[in-house]
């Protein structure tokens, strides 16, 4: 063997050595880290998309375990917690380890719609909110809107150019 393949076989010993002190001090970093996250808990998550008002079942979720200081306070931990929940929106999968993605189903007569409106201070409803059967409420309604008058000018001007 000449000294180049030497040299050759020398450093590639030095790589290996160095791959194998570089993974085991990964090996015990990763290990401290697992010991300084504390104890572990058990988290529902989505198993499946749930769409808007749509009921979750336990069907829907799979138990997750998570360290409990990553965790809010309020997480379901039971699957009983889901019982008559609907989802508040469209849940992706994966989703979900809170009660403010779950609400109440809604409590709408049949034949009924649920509108929301702004109220400010200043302008209040005042009586403009009435009652609108189910039949014309898909008709579009429009508020007349006032004639606009012409701004008048503070000061008249001449038609023709002035001479200079």
């Amino acid at each position: 063997m000449n000294p180049r393949q030497r040299r050759g076989v020398l450093l590639i010993l030095v790589t290996v050595l160095g791959a194998v002190v570089t993974f085991v001090a990964m090996f015990s970093y990763v290990q401290s880290i697992s010991s300084q996250v504390g104890p572990m808990t058990t988290v529902l998550k989505l198993s499946q998309q749930v769409n808007e008002l749509k009921e979750v079942t336990a069907a829907d979720v799979v138990t997750e375990q998570v360290p409990k200081r990553w965790v809010p306070d309020d997480a379901i931990h039971d699957v009983n917690d889901l019982k008559g929940k609907v989802a508040a929106s469209t849940l992706q999968q994966g989703r979900c380890r809170r009660p403010a993605c779950l609400q109440d189903p809604p409590q709408l007569a049949e034949g009924y719609r649920e509108v929301s409106i702004m109220i400010d201070a200043e302008t209040g409803v005042a009586g403009k909110v009435t009652r609108v059967p189910e039949s014309t409420s898909s008709q579009r309604w429009r508020t007349p809107t006032p004639r606009r008058r012409r701004p008048r000018s503070l000061f008249r001007t001449r038609s023709s150019p002035r001479s200079v």
